[in-house]
């Protein structure tokens, strides 16, 4: 089988976003998905955080949500590899 291929691309100006976006890799990588993390474009996962504040001020359930994205992510890219019938059984 191959193994889903995921890149996180984001930016974090005050590196609360970089935090989440580790968290998403952590994630994804927990279902056996190989991971790139990037400089680009916020994740978008962290509506509990203070967009102004750093990487120590990122709530855990902004987190546990980036993890939870993470493994929603990897999974797609599985199926996309695999097809959907190949995942189901």
């Amino acid at each position: 089988m191959t193994t889903p291929v995921v890149s996180i691309a984001h930016h974090s100006g005050f590196g609360h976003t970089a935090v989440l976006a580790e968290a998403v890799r952590a994630g994804a990588a927990d279902t056996g998905a190989e991971m790139h993390l990037s400089l680009g474009v916020s994740t978008g996962a962290a509506a509990q955080t203070n967009v102004d504040e750093g990487p120590d001020a990122v709530h855990k359930a902004g987190i546990a949500t980036a993890e939870h994205l993470g493994r929603r992510v990897a999974r797609t890219a599985e199926v996309f590899l695999r097809g959907r019938s190949a995942v189901a059984a």
